[in-house]
């Protein structure tokens, strides 16, 4: 039994359930996607559709005092970082398993996520994901080496060790701006090579694409299979996972598939991002969700002129 655990609230309901859905129509083993409810709207949601491989935990269930006595100062953004390493502390208190991997709501697997998982040695606690950055893209100073979106604990010393450190520097300080070498959860994350025991950076290129590393890549459909190309080598494979980062659905009839300073090759809109949009309607339908609903599509803004020159707005009919 895999065990992953993911956090969202009732405006990335469908990108929470399009995780979901990937993850049940690729995944060869038997999982459990335990999800953080983080409003009442949601948790109510998923608990009438009672999914069966899914363990819906409310606030309720999951708040502690530790968390509760930061809640106040934080907006939702930051209690959410907050809050990540203590839903895989959750897991590990409350189902008694070996091993847990965090994933950020908005990722869509392509392929079976045990593919990375499997090539992660066996004398090592816990896995991490380097951005990759495209040069011109490149944030590290701002925003760290690693990003936390798929992130692998085993429940042993060395992985408790780095989980529980990680934990306490989210509660101390979780913040949007970047200071004093610290970014949200993530900076955090940049010395953990040389700081603990038992760490692995991911290798395999199929996991982590996401807007600011696409430009390496091109896509292509073969045997039944999403796969890349990895522009600067002779690299082609499956693509496991891409990350839909800050991809904005408005009313209107509007869609921005990622900031507009990120430059998307043709083969990403046409393979991964039509799908994705495809599957955000697919679930809305499946699950009888309303259109304009649970998507932040309550964030239009009413200046043409701003969409006309911003590349990445497309009319959402367009993908379906």
């Amino acid at each position: 039994m895999e065990y992953y655990v993911t956090l969202f609230d009732s405006h990335y309901l469908t990108r929470g359930l399009c995780l979901y859905e990937s993850i049940l129509k690729h995944s060869q083993s038997d999982f459990r996607l335990v999800v953080i409810v983080m409003d009442n709207e949601c948790s109510d949601i998923l608990r009438k559709l009672d999914l069966n491989k899914m363990i819906v935990v409310t606030l309720e269930e999951f708040e502690d005092v530790e968390l509760l006595s930061i809640k106040a100062e934080r907006s939702r953004a930051e209690y959410c970082w907050s809050s990540t390493a203590k839903s895989i502390i959750y897991v590990f208190d409350h189902y008694n398993v070996d091993e847990c991997t965090y994933i950020d709501s908005d990722i869509m697997f392509f392929d079976d996520p045990q593919i990375i998982i499997n090539d992660i040695p066996k004398d090592k606690s816990v896995m991490i994901t380097e951005h990759r950055y495209t040069p011109e893209y490149d944030q590290t100073e701002t925003s760290g080496k690693y990003c936390v979106q798929f992130m692998f604990f085993r429940n042993d010393s060395n992985g408790l060790k780095t989980l529980y450190w990680w934990k306490d520097r989210c509660i101390e300080w979780c913040g949007a701006e970047t200071t004093c070498g610290r970014m949200g959860d993530q900076m955090y994350l940049d010395d953990w090579m040389d700081r603990f025991d038992g760490i692995y950076e991911m290798q395999n290129y199929g996991g982590g694409i996401a807007p600011w590393n696409v430009q390496q890549y091109s896509f292509y459909e073969k045997d039944n299979h999403l796969k890349y190309h990895l522009i600067d080598s002779n690299m082609d494979d499956k693509v496991i996972f891409y990350h839909f980062h800050a991809i904005e659905f408005f009313n209107k009839n509007v869609v921005r598939l990622c900031p507009a300073y990120y430059s998307l090759p043709d083969t990403a809109i046409s393979y991964i991002y039509k799908y994705y949009i495809r599957m955000i309607e697919y679930v809305k339908k499946k699950y009888n969700l309303s259109k304009g609903t649970y998507c932040n599509e309550d964030v239009f803004r009413d200046d043409i002129n701003y969409l006309c020159h911003d590349k990445n707005f497309y009319n959402y009919s367009l993908f379906i």
